[in-house]
């Protein structure tokens, strides 16, 4: 759910205790990505919003980042890659993988073009929770606050991602400096001490009235 669902579920149940429990990650160690990487990231369920959205990343995006960075390479992971019958060159299909850890090492930039979607991205949090530089639409970080300087980039599926894409792997610092803010963010704000501490309060203060 998303906050505007909680609020709209609250007023049709005014008299209801509603408390929205976000999706927790446990945070990696954090390690910058290799100074030198070109390496994209795509991980995704064979899910609609996953299919159309890579589908019109590698139609929209990918072309114009293999022509400022021709040594650039895309990782999609997931059943999603079942849905590609045919990958653009620099685009490897990795499907079901065992340890997505070894993934998401190699990789400087983790994408998520996400066009529409329900509940909470899940890939977002993972990238952020992996301490790396997360490009996404307004919808891939649906739910997530912000905070005061956001820890990912944002833009439609276009020319404007493909900048901010180039503009990342070719500047390692400013890249390092993201991922960075993006483990800060999960270590505060995605931990699930963090998370589910509405919830657990929730339940103690109930708890308390009951006898057995």
């Amino acid at each position: 759910m998303q906050p505007q669902e909680r609020d709209e579920l609250q007023s049709m149940c005014p008299g209801a205790a509603i408390e929205l429990v976000g999706h927790a990650a446990e945070s990696c160690d954090f390690t910058p990505s290799p100074d030198t990487s070109r390496e994209i990231l795509f991980v995704g369920n064979r899910y609609d919003p996953n299919i159309r959205g890579l589908k019109t990343f590698l139609r929209r995006v990918w072309p114009s980042v293999r022509r400022s960075c021709p040594d650039a390479k895309m990782v999609v992971c997931g059943r999603v890659a079942e849905a590609i019958r045919w990958a653009p060159r620099g685009v490897e299909l990795r499907e079901l993988v065992d340890d997505l850890s070894s993934c998401y090492r190699p990789a400087g930039i983790v994408v998520n073009p996400a066009p529409h979607g329900t509940g909470q991205a899940v890939k977002s949090i993972e990238a952020l929770a992996h301490g790396r530089a997360l490009v996404t639409t307004e919808i891939g970080v649906r739910g997530l606050a912000p905070g005061d300087e956001p820890p990912w980039r944002m833009s439609g599926i276009g020319p404007k991602m493909a900048e901010i894409i180039v503009g990342l792997l070719m500047a390692g610092a400013a890249r390092h400096s993201l991922e960075r803010r993006a483990h800060e963010y999960a270590v505060a704000r995605l931990a699930p001490d963090v998370i589910y501490a509405p919830f657990l309060a929730r339940i103690r203060a109930a708890a308390e009235g009951w006898s057995i």
